[in-house]
Formats: structure tokens, sequence, C-alpha cells
């Protein structure tokens, strides 16, 4: 469990750093791109390609759990908020286990679709061909780290409500 609370912070920091890279990487090739077809008459061939199938889904993917951890997901807490303490903790006991077997499908499905593209060598064609696994594989990723930050919320949230703020002894 320490080597949890330890490995896996850096595991969702590294992840995000990827996502930063792969923003500013999107940022650059559309700005060239945009560049190089309006001043000079020669876009990048694949640049929509790129962007859409594999940048996009890596900004996305990737930044899913650190920024739930950071509490930057969008909440609708219009009656929640005027809930009891008690009752907003199974809310979201509810709430985070139904959000995590969501998320584990998702992981499992998006982990048997990277796998057959890369069994089959899938290829995404465009203008340039590319393997399909490169741009599939962030979904399962990101899905299988959010799931594990969801596990560790809802178990935080179970100690809270039956254990109050410390826990229980020896955990």
């Amino acid at each position: 469990m320490k080597k949890l609370k330890t490995i896996f912070p850096k595991i969702e920091s590294l992840l995000q750093v990827i996502g930063y890279v792969a923003l500013f990487m999107m940022m650059l090739l559309i700005t060239v791109d945009t560049a190089g077809r309006y001043f000079f008459n020669q876009p990048i061939h694949g640049a929509f390609e790129i962007t859409e199938d594999y940048l996009m889904v890596m900004v996305v993917f990737l930044g899913l759990s650190y920024s739930y951890k950071k509490g930057e997901h969008i909440k609708i807490d219009l009656l929640y908020r005027h809930f009891p303490n008690k009752v907003k903790s199974i809310v979201d006991c509810l709430g985070l286990l139904l959000t995590a077997v969501l998320f584990s499908l998702i992981t499992y499905q998006g982990y048997s679709l990277t796998f057959e593209a890369w069994v089959q060598k899938q290829y995404i064609f465009g203008v340039i061909s590319l393997p399909s696994f490169l741009s599939y594989i962030w979904v399962p990723v990101g899905s299988a780290v959010l799931t594990i930050r969801l596990m560790i919320e809802f178990f935080k949230t179970i100690r809270t409500l039956f254990w109050g703020k410390k826990g229980p002894a020896n955990v």
C-alpha cells in the first residue's frame, strides 16, 4: 500500500506531463501547418490525422486522473450541496463506484481494441498511414489510471463514512 501511495501520484504526474507535451505538439503542429498553408502554400501532410487521431486522444485521456485528483472535473451540485454530510458520503460512494465500473469497462474495451489493432497490424489510412494501436493505447492507459484513482477515493470515502477522518486503527 505504501508503494502505491508513492508511485501512483508519480504515474499520474508523468501522464499529465505527457498530455501537456501532446498539447504543445498539437498547438505547434497546427500553427506550423496553418502558416505553411497560407504563407508558402505548402501544408504539412498528415497534420490533421496526427492531431485528430493521436494527439487529441492523448490530451484527453492522459489528463483524466490528474484532473480528477485536483477536483477540476465539472460537478453539478444543485441538490448535493444541501444534503447532510452522511448522505453526501453515500452519494459520493455510489458515484465513485459506478464511475469506476464504467471506466474499468472502458479500460477493458480499449485494451481489447488496442491489442487487436496491434496483432492485426491495423493502420489508420489518410494522407499518411499510421499504426492505429498507437492511437488506441491512450484510452486504456488513461482509463485504467482514472479507475485506480476512483477506487482510492472510494475507499477514502468509505473510511470517512464509517470511521471518521482518521479511519480504523491499523489502516
